[in-house]
């Protein structure tokens, strides 16, 4: 599933580092995916994980200026 996939990247960050959930993917790999796809993966990763804060490695930070939701690594 594509939400666990985004969620086994995180340990690979760097503590503070922010990130949008497209950057968890390869940039190919998130390119093939369609705008439906990628705002349900976006979606999903926001309520099934970074919301659950016992769950969540994640902070979530405002959006950006395109709209989209950008987290920092606890």
């Amino acid at each position: 599933m594509l939400i666990d996939h985004a969620v086994s990247e995180i340990p690979h960050l760097k503590s503070s580092e922010q990130f949008m959930v497209r950057d968890l993917f390869i940039g190919y790999e998130w390119n093939r995916l369609s705008n439906y796809v990628r705002a349900k993966v976006g979606a999903g990763f926001y309520y099934e994980y970074a919301k659950v804060e016992s769950l969540s490695q994640v902070e979530i930070l405002a959006k950006s200026a395109r709209n989209q939701q950008l987290y920092r690594k606890k």
